[in-house]
C-alpha cells in the first residue's frame, strides 16, 4: 500500500528545474516569465504559448514555498489552477501558459 503524506507532512521545494539545471527558489521569491525584470529572476525564451512578461513569482517562507500568480494566461500545479496562489510540493510540476512550458519541483536537502 503506497504511504500517503496529508498536506502538512508534504516536503515543500526548494528548487525549480529548467533546462537541465536547478534554480534555488529564495525567501525574497523568483520572478519568473518573458521579462521578469531584476533579479532574482528566471527569464524565459519570448516565444512560449500563453507565457507573460511577469509570469509568476515563487517564494520560499522557512519550510514553505509557494507560487503567487501574476498572470492572465494561467499557471497550474499538477493540472490544477492556480488561483491567486499555492503551496509547492516536491515532486509537483508547474506549467506556465496554455500550452506553456512545464517546470518541475524539487527539495534539495543540504548536506
Amino acid at each position: 500500500q503506497p504511504l500517503q503524506l496529508s498536506r502538512a507532512a508534504q516536503v515543500m521545494a526548494t528548487h525549480v528545474v529548467y533546462a537541465g539545471r536547478v534554480v534555488p527558489i529564495p525567501a525574497e521569491g523568483l520572478v519568473i516569465g518573458r521579462d521578469p525584470g531584476d533579479a532574482p529572476a528566471l527569464q524565459l525564451p519570448s516565444g512560449i504559448a500563453g507565457l507573460s512578461r511577469r509570469h509568476c513569482t515563487l517564494r520560499r517562507d522557512g519550510s514553505r514555498a509557494q507560487v503567487i500568480d501574476h498572470s492572465s494566461h494561467g499557471t497550474w500545479l499538477d493540472g490544477a489552477r492556480v488561483r491567486g496562489r499555492a503551496l509547492l510540493p516536491a515532486g509537483g510540476v508547474l506549467r506556465l501558459g496554455e500550452p506553456g512550458i512545464e517546470l518541475p519541483l524539487v527539495a534539495i536537502e543540504a548536506a
